[in-house]
């Protein structure tokens, strides 16, 4: 069965060259590492932002990327010039229910997070 109950015999899409992360931990390893290279730095300081940041960008591209290619694979099925107007409401609601996914994933890392400080 595919995402959102819809059902689909192709093949996924292949990846094009997206950066998974399949390490939950590379946050705590990251802050860790610090720790080892005289953390209090404002250099350090600056090394950890810069990481951070091209690790939200890397998420979020590749977020996209998945939301993408599920959402046309589920609501486009005679790809045109033009979307009709039940490909357009089902890539909307498609899109709003990757959101709340998201916005409840990260909720909850949050306070994962802030439960082990």
């Amino acid at each position: 069965m595919g995402w959102f109950g819809g059902g689909s015999s192709a093949a996924p899409p292949p990846k094009s060259g997206g950066v998974q992360f399949d390490d939950s931990n590379a946050y705590h390893e990251m802050h860790a590492g610090a720790a080892g290279m005289g953390a209090g730095s404002s250099e350090t300081a600056a090394v950890m932002q810069t990481l951070q940041s091209q690790m939200a960008d890397a998420y979020a591209q590749e977020f996209f990327q998945t939301v993408r290619d599920k959402c046309f694979e589920k609501c486009v099925t005679r790809p045109s010039t033009s979307l009709s107007g039940g490909e357009s409401k089902c890539l909307t609601n498609c899109c709003d229910r990757y959101r709340e996914a998201l916005a409840i994933i990260s909720q909850a890392v949050v306070t994962s997070l802030e439960g082990k400080h």
